[in-house]
C-alpha cells in the first residue's frame, strides 16, 4: 500500500478492526493532525505568553496579573485539557463513559510524568536549600577533574545524598 505523506494520517495501516465491525471506519475515527497539534501548541503559547508579558510589560500594566496567572503552567494546561474535553469528547458526540474510560487511561501516564518532574524540582530544592550544591561545586574546583570523571563523581555524591547506594 503506498501513501503519500498528504494522506499519512488517513492510512489504516496497523489499526486493528474491533469485534463486530463490518469497515475500519465504522469504529474509529481519529482526530486530524491539525487538532492533535493545536492542543499541543495551545499551552505552550499561553505559558509563553504568561512568560513574555512578566518580562516586558511593566508591573504596573493592568493585564499583567491576568497575563501571569493564565500564563501558569498549571492553569494553562488546564485550559488545554477543557479544550481537549470540548473539542475532542463533546464535540464528537463521545458518552460519558467513553470519555472517561480515555481520559483515565491517559492519567496514570501523565501522573508518573509530572510526579518525577515534580520530586526532581524538589530535589533540586532540598539541595540548594541543604548546601549540598555549592559544597559538591567547591569540591570539584579543588579537586581539578577533567569532565567525565568529574560527572562520574557528581551522580555518585547525589546518589549518596539521596540515601540511594552507588
Amino acid at each position: 500500500m503506498r501513501c503519500r505523506w498528504k494522506y499519512w494520517n488517513r492510512c489504516n495501516w496497523l489499526r486493528p478492526v474491533e469485534e463486530g465491525a463490518t469497515k475500519l471506519s465504522d469504529k474509529i475515527n481519529p482526530p486530524g493532525v491539525a487538532l492533535v497539534t493545536s492542543l499541543i501548541v495551545i499551552p505552550i503559547a499561553i505559558i509563553m505568553a504568561g512568560t513574555v508579558s512578566a518580562t516586558l510589560m511593566p508591573p504596573s500594566h493592568p493585564l499583567l496579573g491576568t497575563l501571569q496567572l493564565i500564563g501558569s503552567p498549571m492553569v494553562a494546561l488546564m485550559i488545554a485539557l477543557v479544550l481537549a474535553f470540548w473539542l475532542l469528547a463533546l464535540r464528537r458526540g463521545w458518552s460519558l463513559q467513553h470519555t472517561s474510560d480515555i481520559m483515565g487511561s491517559a492519567l496514570p501516564t501523565a501522573a508518573v510524568v509530572i510526579l518525577v518532574t515534580g520530586a526532581g524540582g524538589v530535589f533540586g530544592k532540598v539541595l540548594v536549600e541543604s548546601g549540598v550544591g555549592k559544597a559538591l561545586a567547591n569540591m570539584l574546583q579543588m579537586i581539578d577533574l577533567p569532565l567525565l570523571p568529574a560527572a562520574f563523581i557528581i551522580s555518585l555524591a547525589l546518589r549518596a545524598s539521596q540515601g540511594q547506594q552507588p
